[in-house]
């Protein structure tokens, strides 16, 4: 578990760092079409009291079809890739919010 929890670290370190440097593209269509998606519906309730549960509504009932190669794993993916991005761009938000307060 020890050693599973260091790579995971390891390798949201290095997205991260893609991420700073501007090196981190869409690998995919498919994928990039998704995650623009999730951010139309965030940017929409950003200043939301419940800006997680409103992004994802948001989200479904602007009934996109959400393409996945694999239907086995596509909830699992879909729902892993939504509360990631989802939480990375609530802690986005809010450090830069809290910079403009200073």
């Amino acid at each position: 578990q020890k050693l599973y929890n260091n790579i995971l670290t390891r390798i949201k370190t290095q997205l991260v760092n893609l991420k700073s440097k501007g090196f981190l593209t869409h690998p995919d269509n498919n994928f990039f079409i998704l995650i623009r998606q999730i951010e139309m519906s965030f940017t929409k309730h950003a200043n939301s009291q419940n800006v997680f549960e409103d992004t994802i509504d948001d989200f479904f009932k602007c009934n996109y079809l959400i393409p996945f190669p694999c239907i086995e794993h596509k909830n699992d993916m879909v729902e892993y890739i939504f509360t990631t991005y989802i939480i990375m761009r609530m802690r986005q938000y809010t450090y830069f919010s809290n910079h403009q307060l200073l």
